[in-house]
């Protein structure tokens, strides 16, 4: 909360304890939403440092004005992974987020009859992408859970999703556990893969258990928001054949 400078913490009534401990600590006023709990917790009236709200004070009109549309405001603030030394705190603004999330809309044409995976946590910024595009259309959002994560076959089939995103690591296990058969995915129309290279192999392997999908491997930096290139799949065998054992879908640009 310290390094992000936050002014707004949204708690469920599940953590209120983590939460106390966390706030107890801030020595920084917070205001704090508790949009399924009322009323607000005796324990947690006696810090008064801090401002909370339960559900009925944000039912009323205008509870409290947190909210602004400045393109200069932080739309989220991530951490780097620290491969450098020491993580740091990345700002990405709405003037970023915003036309990425544009761009790709206007890229993939999702819709409402899309049914879409969110595999990434949302401590990594690939999340964005899931939730907001998903969302923007107006699509469903299928959280897979944690025991489908590595092996989310059947969770694709029974939900008949129609688009995917994971690292190809996610990909590269399931052709381990022989879960990513010729035919095993029809119903995807789009399968997205970044964060690593995606070696050509599993890409073969996963335009045959998707033969109706465009597959597209991503690239980017928590500092250039999201993604910044693409590299689509070709059909084609013999173009197939030409690329190199691995890409990490360097070219082309595909975003202003």
């Amino acid at each position: 909360m310290h390094e992000a400078n936050a002014q707004a913490l949204v708690v469920d009534h599940r953590h209120l304890d983590q939460a106390r401990s966390l706030l107890e600590a801030i020595p920084e006023a917070i205001l704090v939403l508790l949009p399924d709990t009322n009323p607000v917790p005796a324990r947690a009236a006696r810090m008064t440092r801090h401002r909370f709200l339960s559900r009925d004070d944000l039912s009323q009109p205008n509870p409290v004005d947190i909210c602004t549309e400045s393109v200069e405001d932080g739309a989220y603030l991530l951490f780097t992974s620290g491969s450098t030394g020491v993580p740091k705190g990345v700002l990405v603004r709405n003037r970023n987020v915003t036309p990425y999330i544009r761009s790709v809309a206007a890229r993939y044409s999702p819709a409402t009859r899309d049914r879409c995976t969110q595999l990434f946590d949302l401590t990594f910024d690939l999340s964005v992408h899931d939730t907001f595009v998903c969302w923007g259309a107006g699509a469903t959002l299928f959280r897979v859970p944690d025991k489908a994560r590595f092996a989310p076959r059947d969770f694709v089939r029974r939900h008949d999703l129609t688009t995917w995103f994971s690292v190809p690591s996610t990909a590269a296990t399931m052709l381990g556990l022989r879960a990513l058969r010729p035919d095993d995915l029809p119903s995807l129309r789009l399968a997205l893969f970044c964060g690593e290279a995606l070696p050509k192999r599993l890409a073969v392997a996963w335009a045959q258990a998707a033969p109706n999908a465009v597959i597209e491997n991503l690239y980017g930096l928590t500092e250039t928001t999201i993604a910044l290139t693409a590299f689509r799949m070709p059909r084609d065998d013999q173009a197939m054949r030409a690329l190199p054992t691995c890409w990490a879908a360097t070219i082309p640009a595909w975003r202003n």
